[in-house]
């Protein structure tokens, strides 16, 4: 991900925040061939991703060890250049982006594989948990996974706010912003403001 110096986010744990925030995610390896698929990640200490894909899904076959990257996406927002008062100026989009690249461990501990799921599940309006699975079911379900660790070696962390904007832009923004309904990105946009 390209990275222009105002935009990058340096801060480990605003980039964790992005993730939690936006933990459905995109998993992308390369072997044997190029292979995406969105799926829920549990963010661990040390930045380490779990989740896990069918068995059936052909990316899955070729997990242990490969090289791969998660991609997560956070707020984002058109920003109109009809918002900013220096002219000429074009269209552009504010967004937050978490990139994890790392190589894939395969998870083979039940007990591990179970907290995984289940902290997958945290919220669910029923409380279900896998200790609440008919132990048979639960088995055949385990037996159509295959779960797995990302354990990063590089974390990219975007958030393009309108940093490289005048303040006077940055309140166009905020102001165009508010007016469009995408209050999320407003603060945002807001927070980069210079503190009187």
């Amino acid at each position: 991900m390209y990275v222009p110096a105002a935009f990058a986010e340096d801060d480990p744990a605003v980039a964790a925040a992005i993730v939690r925030a936006n933990s459905f995610g995109l998993l992308i390896t390369a072997v044997p061939a190029l292979a995406a698929t969105p799926v829920p990640f549990v963010l661990r200490d040390g930045f380490v991703l779990e989740a896990h894909l069918a068995r059936e899904n052909p990316q899955a076959a070729a997990l242990d060890g490969a090289e791969a990257l998660a991609v997560f996406g956070g707020a984002h927002a058109y920003v109109s250049p009809s918002w900013y008062a220096a002219k000429p100026a074009v269209p552009t989009w504010n967004y937050e982006a978490v990139q994890v690249a790392g190589r894939v461990a395969v998870m083979t501990d039940e007990a591990e594989i179970r907290a995984m799921l289940d902290a997958l599940s945290e919220g669910d309006p029923g409380d279900f948990a896998t200790g609440g699975v008919p132990a048979g079911y639960l088995q055949k379900m385990l037996k159509g996974i295959v779960a797995f660790r990302l354990i990063p070696n590089k974390i990219t962390a975007k958030r393009k706010l309108s940093q490289n904007r005048s303040a006077t832009d940055r309140r166009g923004v905020i102001a165009g912003l508010r007016d469009q309904g995408e209050t999320r990105m407003a603060e945002l946009v807001a927070a980069t403001l210079p503190t009187p």
